[in-house]
């Protein structure tokens, strides 16, 4: 009797343990949405995650639709990154892999099309809590709860890019979001009291699957002074997000039937930017962007804290390469930016998390093939959630590599 009423006791503690969310991470890291949030592509990420202006006239970026028309040849562009986040007391998170894979076809001067595809969260985590004592009639149980976090979400994007008039060009994109954020709890029991039952580990796993579709819009526009503006204008609206909640304790045997969450939102955002062009070679740039949940939503539910509104204010400066030069350092696009982010968590009296950061950059074409190679470092700091932590610093290291115009796919060229 004694024992069966203690592997009862069990499920309910694992079940309490389960749904407590990691006080050793950031609540927007739980969910996989608040790691550093990489920039769509290298080029971006060097000019202060600005997604919103090319860095030259003629120049294009994966994260603004509108501008993809500018290119000149069927293009493949593939970056990977490194990075790593200082802890304080809890050490050092490390993160490498792939940050995007972009392939645009060039239809005519007017029309262009996108596919690309890559992580927008990754999530690795590993830490340990301070041991607790559980009560069961003629029990006391002594344990030390362990816990990870993996898995992530990531973004397959299919888009059109059109050229209206010489001043303005229009881009929309539907981005389908999947992936799977896994959390493992483990507790190893230390004094067992009068259990007798074979279980001195036990594991409780709960998993959030993540399927959902949303809608990008971009605009891009020549204004004043004398037509060297440029107004970049980009919205994405959520259409659907489906999330399918598992919860299973293995040393348990139990389990149970998996939740499907249809309320669960997802953040609409608006970014608007203005370029200016410094002569012909030089141009400086600032965007605002801002995001928010609808207030109709039950992530409270699944999350317990969680990303409610964000703020983005950036600015950058680039300088391009003429195309005469001969020697190295005039061939380079440099490119250098700044950014400033504010998080607004749900169930925080604190104030934002605010994160800060600088960034460098450089790009070479080579002469003979047209190839082009993109290197980027950022540098920052944000505010910690962890305890007696109040800051973590992070840097990340960027490199892409962008094909002339690919040789399985030539398009018909069509002038105008």
């Amino acid at each position: 009797m004694v024992g069966r009423r203690t592997v009862s006791g069990l499920v309910l503690l694992l079940s309490a343990l389960l749904q407590t969310p990691a006080r050793g991470q950031s609540g927007l890291e739980l969910t996989g949405f608040g790691m550093i949030r990489p920039a769509p592509d290298v080029i971006s990420q060097s000019m202060g995650s600005i997604t919103t202006i090319p860095g030259r006239t003629s120049g294009w970026l994966f994260s603004m639709p509108a501008s993809w028309y500018n290119i000149r040849a069927t293009q493949l562009q593939v970056s990977v990154e490194a990075g790593e986040s200082q802890l304080g007391r809890f050490g050092s998170r490390n993160r490498s892999g792939p940050q995007s894979f972009h392939f645009l076809m060039h239809a005519n001067r007017r029309t262009s099309y996108g596919l690309g595809i890559r992580p927008v969260t990754r999530l690795d985590m590993l830490f340990t809590d301070s041991s607790g004592v559980f009560f069961l009639p003629g029990d006391t149980l002594r344990y030390v709860q362990s816990r990870s976090a993996t898995g992530g979400i990531s973004e397959l994007v299919l888009g059109y890019s059109r050229r209206l008039r010489p001043s303005l060009s229009v881009g929309v994109t539907l981005n389908v979001l999947f992936g799977t954020v896994t959390q493992q709890d483990t507790i190893s029991f230390l004094d067992q009291g009068s259990w007798t039952e074979p279980f001195p580990i036990s594991r409780a796993e709960r998993r959030l699957e993540f399927t959902g579709r949303t809608l990008g819009l971009s605009l891009l526009a020549s204004v004043p002074p004398k037509s060297r503006g440029s107004l970049g204008l980009r919205v994405v609206l959520p259409i659907v997000l489906d999330l399918i909640e598992t919860q299973n304790y293995a040393t348990a045997r139990s389990s149970l039937n998996p939740v499907r969450h249809k309320d669960v939102g997802m953040s609409r955002m608006l970014a608007l930017g203005y370029g200016l062009d410094l002569g012909k070679r030089q141009r400086v740039m600032a965007e605002f962007g801002v995001s928010q949940l609808a207030e109709d939503n039950k992530n409270d539910l699944v999350f317990d804290q969680h990303l409610k509104s964000s703020l983005f204010m950036g600015a950058a400066w680039t300088l391009a390469p003429s195309g005469e030069e001969f020697i190295l350092p005039g061939r380079l696009d440099y490119r250098m930016g700044f950014y400033r982010r504010e998080y607004y968590l749900s169930g925080s009296q604190d104030g934002p998390l605010r994160e800060t950061a600088l960034s460098i950059g450089i790009g070479i074409r080579s002469v003979r093939f047209r190839h082009r190679l993109d290197l980027a470092l950022q540098v920052g700091q944000r505010d910690s959630l962890l305890p007696d932590v109040l800051r973590e610093d992070f840097y990340r290291v960027s490199i892409g590599i962008t094909t002339a115009e690919l040789w399985f796919a030539r398009p018909k060229k069509e002038w105008d």
